[in-house]
């Protein structure tokens, strides 16, 4: 019985067909390993790219809006406190922006520091992770207005010009974790 070439015979595997599966396996090893190799790396980076944009959403919120009420200042450390509903530092007299209000400033860092202030101070920016808030005035002073007491890694940093209401510029710099 002659053996015809071009047909392989049924039920047989040929080495071809043999090598081709094994390097087709291999191949697909590689991808799998490669992907979840780098799994990690895009989630940290995707978590980090959150931070950035929550932190710059926070910096915007507190340079360019007065919160509400306008005037929470004149109630923070008053029995009306848990009126107010949103913290920002924008002048509401002069409606200029990344113009910040010294009282206002002032009023945030004495709330932020009292018991339970800063969890306070946190959900009224309706912020989601740890963060802190740095003022910097045209002399190089810095001055924490608001920070946990147990500060990490910060993981995104905003740096925002502002013009102080009393004359004067400076730096905000909001840090997040």
């Amino acid at each position: 019985m002659a053996i015809e070439y071009g047909r392989a015979r049924k039920g047989l595997f040929n080495v071809e067909y043999l090598t081709v599966l094994i390097l087709f396996i291999m191949c697909s090893m590689y991808f799998v390993f490669r992907m979840m190799a780098e799994k990690p790396a895009y989630i940290n980076e995707v978590h980090r790219e959150t931070l950035r944009a929550e932190s710059y959403r926070l910096s915007e919120m507190l340079v360019d809006d007065a919160g509400a009420p306008a005037n929470w200042q004149n109630l923070a450390g008053t029995p009306q406190q848990s009126n107010i509903k949103r913290v920002g530092l924008s002048d509401e007299s002069n409606n200029v922006t990344n113009m910040v209000s010294e009282t206002k400033l002032s009023e945030m860092k004495q709330m932020c520091v009292g018991a339970g202030g800063y969890a306070t101070v946190k959900s009224m920016v309706g912020a989601r992770h740890d963060f802190s808030l740095t003022r910097i005035d045209s002399a190089g002073v810095a001055d924490t207005i608001c920070s946990p007491a147990a500060a990490g890694d910060v993981t995104a940093s905003i740096t925002r010009l502002v013009a102080f209401d009393t004359g004067g510029y400076g730096q905000l710099i909001t840090q997040m974790w």
